[in-house]
């Protein structure tokens, strides 16, 4: 439901921290977030979840942190859809009050529309970057775009579609992963 920057910044997606919290307040969630992680900010959009997306609107279903200055978001199925979460990514600011350079990548082609297929549900390990892919050409293009945003790391697509068809992603398949046990 979070996505950090590693530099204190948190992007997060208001619709779905308030679903899963009905009985907290933004402040009061802000609030929480704030003290839990020792953040300087937290910035948000307010979109509910795509088709078949059963997290409520988790963000690394929506938009993510390529690095403390990019923020790249997916394409929805829609053009209000996608024109909406757009707008939003774009409105957000900086510390210094610029804007984030804001990436979209494609919609994933040849995948059931009810289920929550994306590319910003990526994982990043080590040096590199492990990108969903489905089996069709937006594969490519989201490793180009991607692979054109973080030249420093390794992008690699990892066959997907087995976990979309469960409902899951890379990203989310990983997240209850400790860095070390014990």
């Amino acid at each position: 439901a979070i996505d950090s920057d590693g530099k204190g910044r948190l992007l997060v997606n208001w619709h779905c921290l308030h679903a899963r919290h009905p009985h907290l307040t933004r402040r009061e969630i802000d609030h929480e977030l704030h003290t839990l992680l020792n953040l300087d900010k937290i910035i948000g959009i307010d979109m509910e979840p795509s088709a078949g997306d059963d997290t409520d609107g988790h963000i690394d279903t929506l938009a993510r942190f390529l690095s403390s200055s990019v923020i790249a978001f997916q394409v929805q199925s829609s053009p209000e859809r996608t024109a909406k979460l757009r707008d939003q990514v774009q409105a957000l600011r900086k510390d210094d009050g610029t804007a984030y350079e804001v990436i979209a990548l494609p919609r994933p082609e040849g995948i059931d529309p009810e289920l929550p297929a994306n590319y910003v549900n990526f994982l990043f390990v080590n040096d590199a970057c492990l990108v969903p892919a489905y089996g069709g050409q937006t594969d490519q293009q989201a490793l180009e775009i991607l692979a054109g945003a973080l030249p420093d790391r390794q992008v690699e697509l990892v066959p997907a579609r087995a976990m979309i068809g469960q409902f899951g992603g890379l990203h989310c398949a990983t997240m209850h992963i400790p860095a070390a046990l014990g």
